[in-house]
């Protein structure tokens, strides 16, 4: 999580920057410091660039938002575990976070899959 906050915060940056260095082409344009040929072809390469940053910051901030939920599912299911310790029955909740998925085959069988290893790795 750290490092797409920290490569989309470096990303942000360096989008920040190709901004200011496309308004002061545009300046340089408008007081006729560069022709227009000129302007053009460095506004498109820049205009790309940021495109191209524009995408990848979104891209970064998508999957540390899939962390943080993740995270949080984690915890959730930690604590609700917790909370069970004790008990002989499993709450809804708890079974919610362990089970992954139920399947039941035409022949009556059932297949559970689990979250987690249940009974640690001599039973899988």
């Amino acid at each position: 999580l750290r490092d797409c906050q920290k490569k989309t915060k470096n990303l942000q940056r360096t989008l920040a920057s190709l901004q200011a260095e496309q308004g002061e082409l545009y300046l340089n344009y408008r007081l006729e410091a560069l022709e227009r040929g000129t302007y053009l072809s460095q506004k498109a390469m820049i205009t790309s660039k940021i495109e191209t940053l524009s995408k990848e910051i979104a891209y970064y901030e998508a999957l540390a938002m899939r962390i943080e939920v993740k995270h949080r599912q984690q915890v959730s299911w930690v604590k609700n575990l917790a909370k069970c310790q004790n008990q002989s029955v499993l709450t809804a909740e708890l079974l919610n976070e362990v089970i992954e998925r139920i399947d039941v085959e035409v022949n009556k069988s059932v297949t559970v899959t689990f979250t987690c290893l249940i009974g640690g790795d001599n039973h899988v």
